[in-house]
């Protein structure tokens, strides 16, 4: 199971800990959620699904907002981690973090891979949201 869940990993492949060239960098909030979400078998807390579907991140408002679907292609538990992770790393509002998520974080996932590193994430005020 644990090699099937691998696949669907962009930076994360299965090391011990985050590699040295993620460090500092948006990088780090996609590996750490993909860890944590294989260790945890595919699957995220039950309370961080909730939170994710409370602040408007389920698939069906995804839908509504009409985002891509490819969004959609990034399984709901592993959203979830990542969502929280963001959350509990950030002092932003959880309201304003669900629309940064929704607009900058997923479509930046999705477009990236392990050799994208650059910079921290940030709100678009500017203000550093994830830092390793």
């Amino acid at each position: 199971m644990k090699k099937d869940l691998l696949t669907k990993c962009r930076f994360y492949k299965g090391e011990p800990e985050c590699p040295t060239k993620f460090i500092n960098s948006r990088a780090s909030l996609f590996w750490e959620s993909e860890k944590l979400w294989v260790d945890n078998g595919g699957d995220a807390r039950h309370s961080s699904i909730i939170f994710l579907v409370n602040c408007g991140l389920s698939d069906e408002d995804m839908q509504l907002a009409r985002k891509p679907a490819d969004f959609l292609d990034i399984p709901l538990g592993l959203r979830a981690i990542m969502f929280e992770l963001l959350c509990r790393y950030s002092d932003v509002d959880p309201r304003d973090k669900a629309s940064f998520f929704l607009n900058t974080v997923l479509p930046e996932y999705m477009n990236s891979s392990s050799i994208n590193t650059a910079n921290d994430i940030r709100s678009p005020s500017g203000e550093k949201i994830f830092t390793r």
